[in-house]
């Protein structure tokens, strides 16, 4: 049967990424079928209509097509009390229990032409109707292995992306793939649709970078596998087009639309529906890019899709969804709301509430509506559309692995931030507003780190020993792979590695692990946490306040971000909305408050800038409890100098939280056995080369006295120095109460392309991934900086933040990261610090202690001796560690040498 093409959907953000919302990709139907054993069935019926039935649906004519059909279903072969007439299998009232294998062939193959059918002209319900009967008799009458059945699959894979169920539509396209390239060959036009199909999927979970490279992967093949007379090449290079257009190359975008277009033409396909939908993205680039003649474009694309599908179809949408975006950007708010109103009512129709498309049509009518001071209807549409997005969170979080649930909220984070903007304009008026906008923001600020911390919680916490013996392989498998990051290309070679491979098997391992431990998630689950929870946890004089950076999608402040807060306070029925800046401002002065940090002088413009509104809001209240969002990580508020000389840590008792929705509950963490006498200290290892990396004999000082007070208290812990501060006594420490290391560490922001090797991993792997560029050292680590090949095995003596990440540390209560940088890293707004202070907070950490900045070898030394004998005293960190600062503000007044350290709860 012939090929069909799926639509899509084009959500363009100007503030920040592109978003690219995928809907195009070619669709299976059955070609083998009817290549291997199909066409000989065609003696059965009207072989002429069916034929030519063939032949209008192949190019483009559905409606032809489905008349056609339906006349040679009178030529179908009658039984006593039912016929197997296309009309039977429209109704579903066909009997095959009656037919014997070849008609049961024909049967499905043509249920399974006509669901294809549905399904390209967006009725979907009655799509999966018929392709699920077609692959339920072929599974009976064939079994799974047969080709019929795997044809089947392939139609309902397609089926389930473009209804956005993506979990199972990987599921299957998972084992499709090596299915066909073992049953067909990768010299196939099967193998070549699959991969491509896989690719769309992939592109709509947020992995480009691997769609991208299937993508390439068909277009290779395909040129001499796929028919020269029809467009499966065309199609293949307007997926290329979209994924390039997503990612912001629009030359490169509109040169393979240009060519898809080109091909098409040739080959006289300008007649077919999927040269139209070329148009329709095509048109979406031409408004991006803001071409001349770009509405006369839109609507002669508009009229053509219209007159080909009706007003009921996706790709009609689609087509309206370029004007309004044009409407949009040009503030035409009315006609712009005009059109999304129809847009979302179709999407509704033929998709459903829950799909992205239609959520997204439902931001951007509510973003018309906010334009246009219609208040009461935005927010109404902006939290049914939030409403949606936490729903398909939920549903697939449960079954992803961590960079596809990163990659995943991701696509979706620019839509919290277009309704937080919403809440910023209408939430004075409007204070229901504030309520719902704080109860989102602690919902979903660490969404990503909260699920894997979760989900490794249960796996480690419960009963199921398969699910951790599968657990501990695939640590095992990640360890592997961070070893062999750190070798040269040429050993991967020798040793015959494909990092690819192992990647995707780690990344299917988690996948699975990670849908293994939601079957148990109620059971474990912590109560939502809300507004009113955590006002009611709050004791007078205290405050909880959440930083946020919110990025501006529409309105007069689009492509800005702006600093605020949402303030609790015990007696007030609402949040405090605070606005404190633009972003852009605020991120340029954070150069000058390092700058005068390490110049050791007075900054009062930084306690203005970043302090000021947020002091005049709280009032008297002193007990702060925040969480902070953006550049607010890399600076240590408590640092802040007021114009009268007194700093923050003087007049405030800040308690730094991850996420302000723990003043509610003591931890959102599930607790284990863990020995809380016990404590892992490590200091003063020898790099191995003094020049390059210079020794630390203070930290020496540093462990064996904090030792000495543990010994003084009866606390059970173990010493490593010298040659034994290693990395392989790091990481074979088994959930330790306390770990406190003392060494140099590092964050590389970038690194040097010209390179094959960053500290020791893989340029290619290092540029992708903020967890290979943060690290600490240890014994042998000179090496590394001396880029000398690594002999040790696993251990270079560098602990990357990757592999911190997979250490057993659940139930340890504080990780004292005695080094320079350690809480430096990646920022990414709502999720915090990529880096090592995120990795020993995936690792199990409740507490951990970490340096914004290089720090002075005496002044740790004195801090950290103050933070342990008080911490042994009062068992309060919180307390204890800002009375360590103060202690050595009086000798050191300057905070370069107190304020370097900040404790994250």
């Amino acid at each position: 049967m012939p090929v069909s093409s799926q639509t899509a959907n084009l959500q363009n953000n100007t503030a920040g990424p592109q978003y690219t919302e995928l809907k195009y990709s070619i669709s299976f139907a059955d070609q083998s079928q009817m290549a291997y054993d199909g066409m000989k069935l065609k003696q059965y019926i009207n072989e002429s209509f069916m034929e030519t039935g063939d032949l209008a649906y192949y190019n483009g004519k559905y409606f032809n097509a489905a008349a056609r059909y339906l006349y040679a279903a009178n030529s179908f072969p009658q039984t006593t009390n039912s016929g197997y007439g296309l009309y039977k299998i429209l109704a579903g009232g066909a009997d095959p229990s009656k037919m014997d294998d070849k008609m049961k062939k024909l049967y499905t193959s043509a249920a399974s032409t006509v669901g294809m059918m549905y399904q390209t002209r967006g009725k979907y319900v009655a799509a999966e109707t018929l392709l699920r009967l077609a692959m339920d008799i072929r599974e009976k009458t064939f079994g799974k292995t047969s080709r019929e059945y795997i044809n089947s699959l392939h139609n309902m894979a397609v089926l389930k992306k473009d209804l956005g169920q993506y979990d199972e539509a990987e599921r299957m396209f998972n084992y499709l793939v090596p299915t066909f390239k073992k049953l067909f060959t990768v010299n196939s036009l099967q193998y070549v649709i699959v991969v491509n199909n896989r690719a769309m999927l992939l592109a709509e979970l947020g992995r480009t970078k691997e769609a991208i490279a299937l993508l390439d992967e068909a277009l290779k093949l395909g040129e001499a596998v796929l028919s020269a007379n029809y467009i499966d090449y065309e199609r293949i290079l307007t997926n290329r087009a979209l994924l390039e257009q997503e990612s912001g190359n629009l030359d490169k975008a509109e040169a393979y639309y240009q060519q898809a277009l080109t091909g098409m033409e040739k080959k006289e396909m300008e007649d077919h529906p999927d040269y139209n939908n070329v148009l329709v993205y095509y048109g979406s680039l031409k408004m991006q890019k803001k071409d001349a003649g770009v509405i006369k474009f839109l609507d002669e694309v508009a009229d053509k899709v219209k007159r080909r599908y009706g007003e009921d179809h996706p790709t009609y949408a689609k087509a309206l969804e370029n004007f309004g975006d044009y409407y949009l950007s040009e503030r035409e708010y009315e006609n712009a709301r005009s059109v999304f109103e129809k847009i979302s009512a179709i999407r509704e129709k033929t998709l459903g509430d829950k799909h992205k498309d239609y959520l997204g049509s439902l931001m951007k009518l509510a973003a018309c509506e906010q334009s246009l001071s219609d208040d009461n209807n935005a927010a109404k549409h902006f939290q049914k559309a939030i409403s949606g997005y936490l729903f398909l969170v939920n549903s697939f979080f449960q079954t992803m692995s961590e960079p596809e649930k990163a990659n995943f909220w991701r696509s979706l984070k620019p839509n919290v931030d277009a309704y937080l903007s919403f809440v910023m304009e209408a939430g004075q008026a409007n204070s229901f507003l504030l309520k719902d906008a704080y109860d989102l923001w602690i919902k979903t600020k660490g969404i990503v780190i909260n699920s894997t911390r979760l989900t490794r919680d249960i796996i480690l916490n419960g009963n199921d020993t398969a699910t951790r013996r599968l657990f501990n392989q695939w640590l095992d498998l990640k360890n592997t792979i961070g070893n062999y990051y750190s070798s040269p290309l040429e050993d991967l070679k020798e040793d015959n590695i494909d990092l690819g491979d192992l990647e995707k098997r780690a990344n299917a391992m988690e996948k699975e692990l990670s849908g293994r431990s939601a079957r148990f998630a109620k059971e474990y689950a912590q109560p939502e946490v809300h507004f009113d929870n955590v006002r009611a946890a709050l004791k007078d004089g205290e405050a909880a306040v959440e930083i946020m950076k919110v990025a501006h999608y529409y309105g007069d402040k689009k492509g800005e971000a702006e600093y605020a807060a949402l303030i609790v306070k015990k007696g007030n029925a609402t949040p405090q909305l605070l606005r404190i800046g633009n972003g852009a401002d605020l991120e340029k002065y954070c150069s000058v408050y390092k700058r005068s940090i390490r110049a050791k002088v007075a900054d009062t413009k930084a306690y203005g800038n970043y302090w000021q509104p947020v002091a005049t809001a709280l009032g008297d209240i002193k007990t702060v409890y925040i969480s902070v969002d953006g550049v607010y990580n890399s600076i240590n508020l408590n640092t802040l100098q007021q114009a009268d000389g007194k700093y923050i840590l003087d007049a405030y008792n800040l308690v730094l939280l991850s996420n302000t929705k723990y003043v509610a509950t003591a931890t959102s963490v599930l607790r284990t056995g863990v020995n809380e006498e016990s404590a892992l200290l490590v200091g003063s290892p020898e790099f191995g080369n003094d020049i390059l990396l210079p020794p630390l004999p203070g930290s020496k000082n540093e462990v064996m006295r904090i030792g000495s007070l543990l010994s003084g208290k009866q606390i059970a812990f173990r010493v490593f120095t010298d040659q034994a501060a290693s990395e392989e006594n790091i990481k074979s420490a088994v959930r330790p109460a306390l770990m406190h290391v003392a060494t140099h560490g590092f964050f590389n922001a970038n690194v040097d392309m010209g390179k094959d090797m960053s500290m020791g991993v893989q340029v290619s792997r290092a540029r992708d991934n903020p967890l290979l560029r943060s690290g600490l050292l240890f014994n042998g680590a000179a090496a590394v900086y001396n880029e000398e090949p690594a002999l040790t095995g696993s251990n270079n003596g560098v602990l990357y933040a990757y592999e911190a990440m997979n250490l057993d540390l659940q139930g340890t209560q504080l990780v004292v990261m005695s080094a320079c940088e350690t809480g430096t890293g990646e920022i990414v707004n709502g999720e915090g610090v990529y880096g090592l202070s995120r990795a020993f907070q995936v690792a199990g950490v409740s507490k951990i202690i970490m340096s914004l900045w290089k720090v002075d070898d005496q002044a740790t030394l004195q801090l950290m001796t103050a933070f342990y004998e008080n911490w042994m005293e009062t068992k309060n960190s919180q307390e204890a560690f800002l009375y360590a600062q103060k202690i050595l503000k009086e000798t050191m007044p300057q905070p370069y040498y107190w304020g370097a350290f900040v404790l994250v709860n």
